[in-house]
């Protein structure tokens, strides 16, 4: 079931300009995740992996785009 992963997150982003990462999220995420628009201001992330350390490593540069780099440093250890 889902390849072996066993680690899922999903990310929700509600903001006016949320249709304008749709692109730029969908080339950082791998074949095992996915993104969508609920609407023009909803944007869905879904990401599986094996493990808690692959999913960080796929969260980190979709969260640090749609924050404009403000994730706080302790999540980047």
């Amino acid at each position: 079931m889902a390849n072996g992963a066993r680690a899922v997150a999903n990310i929700v982003l509600v903001d006016s300009n949320a249709a304008s990462f749709l692109d730029k999220v969908r080339a950082k995420i791998s074949p095992s995740a996915g993104a969508s628009l609920l609407n023009d201001k909803t944007l869905v992330v879904r990401i599986l992996a094996a493990d808690s350390f692959a999913l960080r490593t796929a969260i980190l540069p979709i969260l640090t785009l749609l924050t404009d780099d403000a994730v706080p440093k302790n999540w980047r250890l």
